[in-house]
């Protein structure tokens, strides 16, 4: 049997690491979308979605909580651009 060698796994996981650590940076700094207010925790991972469907209130609060943070963060912007006729 052929057996993955140890150092050639732990660079897989070093690489794994690396590249997730790379892309939660590039969401939070460079993305078109990082300079749009909201929990950072969201703009970073999908896992914060998976956490508010499973967890959060009775299950399944994922539309609610968004909802919320709709309210909380567009609702009360008033837009910048040119009037509209």
């Amino acid at each position: 049997m052929a057996f993955v060698s140890l150092e050639a796994t732990g660079l897989a996981a070093l690489a794994l690491i690396l590249y997730n650590v790379i892309l939660v940076i590039y969401r939070l700094n460079f993305h078109p979308l990082a300079k749009f207010p909201g929990p950072k925790l969201a703009a970073a991972s999908r896992w914060w979605e998976c956490a508010q469907d499973l967890f959060a209130g009775q299950g399944g609060d994922y539309t609610n909580q968004v909802e919320r943070m709709h309210d909380a963060y567009v609702r009360g912007h008033t837009p910048r651009g040119p009037k509209g006729r």
